[in-house]
């Protein structure tokens, strides 16, 4: 039995189908899984999941298949394992009790300087960078805890998300995991026949690659995606936070995400009624908001200047292409919490449980599988990854039309 029941909605792994027509609803990375649906998912499943969870969930195979391995995705499979067998994966929670007691300090250092300095204009200009660095990190936790990275238990992780995604930045964290697991498992991927794409590489005002101009063909977009090369940094840093904001709630419907947004909107209310003047008001939030927007910059200068794929590529070549379609940051140690773990983007992708603070060490033993196999390895310093961004934008947009180009 080499192909799945046509009645039936299986995936493969290691060489055995498993129905899930049952499951994908429970799933709990969500829908995603059906996309995997009728193809080998070994390399996908491996990286998401603990080895045990077919076992778990009681799925029992109901056919074979000949598994076929791609030399470099095998190489990644067994560095897995050895991750695995060596504690890579242990949490470290000194590590995340201090990220998480920092992000503390930081708000309370805002709300200290606002209530006792609010009407100063330097106390203000020292106020907001700290609001900014405390979302930022916060969507780093929130990163973290959706791909259950710090205690290893969803119900924990995603709860704690909740917090420092929705509570304390006012993004529904819940509808970022969503999409982020598609990111994640699809990554830079177009599929035409089903009008789908990487939903997180994706934005209605830039078209980074030419197989996504299919889906903007409107005067409008002509005229935005011939500027973005412009407007990407000042769309990121000025318009960001509000259009993520906005992006994630209007479709919302989980009762909890909104409660946790009206706290999100109590402490910050609060918290600017400290300044006594709408002038300053404006200034403090609109400095935080701007440096906040270093943060969706960060979010996309790591893949915006390589090229999609169509679905059945990445599926049948997952590691490769999670190589391939990745960009690390390279930058001093120190500048590690900075990034937050975006600067090792290739080892997070690829491994994608492994916590945040063992990714330099696992970047080694990625770069050694991808020079054995002579995959590239791309890395390059933060501005060189921008200017590179904001040439492949250019570059783009110059090709594009307003006609169908499939």
């Amino acid at each position: 039995m080499e192909k799945p029941p046509e009645n039936m909605k299986c995936l493969g792994i290691d060489g055995y189908w498993y129905n899930i027509g049952s499951f994908i609803d429970k799933h709990p990375g969500g829908p995603v899984i059906e996309e995997f649906v009728g193809y080998d998912a070994t390399d996908a499943y491996r990286s998401f999941h603990k080895s045990n969870v077919l076992k778990q969930r009681h799925f029992r195979p109901i056919g074979h298949y000949k598994k076929d391995w791609f030399e470099f995705n095998k190489a990644m499979h067994r560095l897995h394992e050895q991750l695995m067998d060596e504690g890579f994966y242990k949490v470290n929670y000194y590590w995340y009790a201090m990220k998480f007691s920092l992000t503390f300090v930081y708000i309370s250092l805002v709300f200290l300087t606002l209530a006792l300095y609010g009407h100063s204009w330097v106390a203000l200009s020292i106020a907001a960078p700290l609001l900014a660095f405390f979302w930022q990190q916060n969507g780093f936790l929130m990163h973290d805890l959706m791909h259950t990275q710090v205690t290893h238990d969803r119900n924990v992780d995603e709860m704690l998300g909740v917090w420092t995604g929705t509570v304390c930045i006012g993004i529904s964290a819940s509808w970022w995991k969503d999409e982020h697991m598609y990111h994640h498992a699809l990554t830079c991927i177009v599929d035409y026949a089903r009008n789908f794409y990487d939903p997180q590489m994706k934005e209605e005002v830039w078209a980074q690659s030419v197989r996504l101009f299919p889906f903007f063909q409107t005067r409008l977009s002509y005229v935005l995606i011939k500027l973005q090369h412009i407007t990407f940094v000042p769309v990121c840093m000025f318009i960001g936070r509000t259009a993520i904001i906005i992006d994630s709630f209007h479709l919302e419907k989980r009762w909890y995400e909104w409660l946790a947004l009206f706290m999100h909107f109590t402490w910050l209310m609060f918290l600017l009624s400290l300044i006594p003047t709408w002038e300053k008001l404006f200034y403090f939030y609109f400095l935080a908001q701007t440096l906040q927007g270093i943060l969706h910059v960060q979010l996309l200068a790591n893949h915006y200047s390589k090229e999609f794929n169509f679905r059945d590529e990445i599926i049948t070549d997952w590691y490769r292409k999670q190589v391939l379609t990745n960009i690390n940051i390279r930058n001093p140690k120190c500048l590690d919490f900075f990034h937050g773990g975006l600067n090792f983007h290739i080892e997070h992708h690829c491994f994608p449980r492994a916590p945040r603070n063992r990714l330099r060490e696992i970047s080694l033993r990625i770069k050694e599988v991808c020079k054995q196999h002579d995959v590239y390895y791309d890395e390059c310093g933060f501005f060189e990854i921008l200017k590179r961004t904001l040439v492949h934008l250019k570059k783009t947009g110059d090709l594009f039309a307003l006609k169908d180009p499939r």
